[in-house]
């Protein structure tokens, strides 16, 4: 048995909003006596104008909600960091002669490593959802330059909100979180605390641009529903204009 995987690629058909393409998949065996076999039929119809309108402002909803979600789990983070440190510096053997020291000599625990790992990896997956989040809007901006439905003000909002999750996650955020990485190797003690102290200071910083910039984004939606339901009337009524002008020249 062979697994063919074929490629539809569309992207020179100039299809527009509301078009429809119907396919099937016809396959024939090199056998003595060839056989032959064909799929069921499939169609893949293009968004209309509508649609995509309506779609974009969806995204933007779903995208805030998102945030909001992102920033709840950056506090939850922090949270436990803080909570990680001090349980970590109160196991923590005390130096001879100084309470309240750590020893210099002491090594970190493997389970302790551990936790300083997963916490790290934790808000690292926390940017990579921003990254997604903001490829999601480039798709869609792309998709609606594709179809020739490129708000201006759409356009504007997508390419404002796509800075603002750049800025969210810069390349000094990934930067910070690749040495607490490698920090983790170190063993020592003090500087896990430092580490420690480092990643709750991250997330106490991403919660905060997260949450304002979910105001931003709530705004977009709003506005990109009220474009489409404008958008909306005025196709209405050139139909019904359009509509009119027919049944008067029957007449």
């Amino acid at each position: 048995a062979a697994l063919a995987r074929p490629l539809l690629d569309l992207s020179g058909w100039q299809l527009l909003p509301g078009d429809r393409v119907r396919y099937f998949a016809r396959a024939t065996d090199n056998g003595p006596r060839p056989r032959t076999g064909r799929s069921a039929e499939y169609a893949l119809r293009m968004p209309d104008a509508s649609e995509l309108r309506r779609e974009a402002g969806e995204l933007l909803g779903a995208a805030a909600e998102r945030l909001d979600e992102l920033a709840a789990e950056a506090q939850r983070r922090a949270e436990e960091t803080r909570d990680l440190q001090r349980e970590a510096a109160a196991a923590r053997p005390q130096e001879p002669g100084r309470p309240g020291s750590p020893d210099p000599g002491a090594r970190m625990g493997f389970e302790e490593q551990e936790e300083l790992r997963r916490a790290v990896e934790g808000q690292q997956g926390l940017t990579a959802e921003v990254d997604a989040l903001r490829a999601e809007l480039a798709a869609l901006q792309q998709a609606m330059e594709d179809a020739g439905q490129a708000d201006p003000g759409l356009r504007r909002d997508l390419e404002e909100l796509r800075r603002l999750l750049e800025q969210i996650v810069g390349e000094s955020t990934e930067e910070r979180l690749a040495e607490l990485a490698r920090g983790l190797q170190a063993q020592d003690p003090r500087e896990a605390n430092r580490s420690l102290q480092d990643l709750a200071k991250e997330q106490e910083e991403l919660r905060d641009r997260l949450e304002r910039s979910l105001e931003q984004f709530r705004r977009a939606a709003l506005e990109q529903e009220l474009r489409a339901t404008r958008a909306d009337a005025g196709e209405l009524a050139d139909r019904e204009r359009a509509l009119a002008g027919a049944m008067k020249e029957g007449d």
